[in-house]
């Protein structure tokens, strides 16, 4: 794999999967850019393919497409698109990658937006699960059920008691964001450690950035996965806002002394 440099921003270029594209006379919603430049509709294609982010390419484009012309192209982390006559979207067709299932590891619970009282445990992997080592890969062929480019573990192979989640303010947790949208779409930051999955998020601003949201938990923990929760799917086309986004893990001073 290689990266490309977008002024401080680095995107990193995987081995393609060529991929077909559904075109479409209208364009894709704006602040989901992932790249833009003047090329070809093959290059363009190229480009998407190597970024698994990449979901359509939108260009102004009044009449039809000439496949040695270069044209103006924005390589977006979205593919819902409005009709419009002026412009041409092509969006990424990927299929499920067929057989694999994401569920918690007691309860039976399948990815979803279900309260997260109905099941217990770590998220696990059952059916055609990747290896290991191949979970980065296998996502640039197709979607699996979340994005989990360091892998799943296998259902079959966790026992005993399953892991707690720690994210909770029942467990002593405390949660701070740097904003707050104004809006119903925020459910404060206390929705983000109630445990519920459904019915309710939390939302920053969305410019004065740089945005974060910060959880610190009672005591030093070991931590042995990450699960973090999108808007629903229903909002589709708001989902590319967490495309980019950063997350750290840090020990206290006292814990790191």
């Amino acid at each position: 794999s290689r990266r490309l440099c977008l002024g401080h921003t680095y995107i990193k270029m995987s081995p393609a999967v060529a991929h077909s594209y559904t075109r479409y006379r209208g364009w894709v919603v704006m602040g989901s850019d992932l790249l833009n430049g003047t090329m070809s509709i093959g290059r363009a294609q190229e480009l998407c393919d190597a970024i698994p982010d990449c979901m359509s390419i939108t260009t102004a484009l009044g009449t039809g497409m000439v496949t040695s012309r270069k044209y103006p192209m924005l390589l977006k982390a979205s593919a819902t698109w409005f009709e419009d006559p002026a412009h041409l979207t092509l969006v990424k067709q990927r299929t499920p990658c067929h057989g694999v299932t994401y569920r918690r590891m007691n309860g039976g619970t399948r990815l979803a937006y279900e309260p997260a009282s109905s099941a217990t445990g770590p998220y696990c992997c059952e059916g055609a699960c990747p290896a290991e080592a191949a979970y980065h890969a296998r996502e640039e062929a197709c979607d699996l059920p979340a994005a989990s480019p360091l892998g799943v573990p296998r259902c079959l192979n966790l026992r005993g008691v399953s892991l707690r989640n720690l994210a909770l303010s029942s467990e002593g947790s405390s949660a701070a964001m740097s904003s707050a949208w104004p809006h119903a779409e925020n459910a404060g930051v206390q929705a983000a450690i109630d445990g519920r999955v459904a019915g309710s998020y939390v939302h920053t601003e969305c410019s004065g950035g740089p945005q974060w949201f910060n959880l610190t938990f009672a005591q030093p923990i070991a931590v042995h996965q990450v699960a973090l929760h999108n808007r629903p799917l229903s909002s589709n086309d708001l989902l590319y806002r967490l495309v980019g986004a950063r997350l750290s893990l840090h020990a206290s001073a006292s814990f790191a002394a």
